[in-house]
């Protein structure tokens, strides 16, 4: 994480994105060689700073029979001075499984 100003994005989809299929080259955007990997029906997260390059995230998921079996998808985004000439890079993409 290279700076302190990083959030999480958490989708439904791997495969669309409203009208788009992922992933999503994000060059035009100006961020050259990532790819938005999941839609983005949460947006603006907040991490856990755990130390100068880290940080955590934790989602209550609630303990409900319908979640059982459904996929989340996350993808961290963070302020990167220099990096690009949008200043943002994203994560790779992270697929979290509920249940058993």
């Amino acid at each position: 994480m290279p700076s302190t100003l990083a959030f999480v994005a958490i989708g439904w989809s791997n495969t669309t994105a409203g009208p788009f299929q992922l992933p999503i080259p994000l060059d035009s955007y100006g961020m050259q060689g990532c790819f938005m990997r999941q839609s983005t029906d949460v947006l603006g997260q907040p991490v856990t700073l755990t130390g100068p390059s880290s940080a955590t995230y934790a989602l209550l998921i609630p303990n409900s029979g319908m979640l059982v079996g459904r996929h989340l998808y996350l993808q961290a985004w963070a302020v990167a001075q220099g990096i690009n000439t949008a200043n943002i890079i994203v994560s790779n993409g992270l697929d979290w499984h509920v249940g058993y």
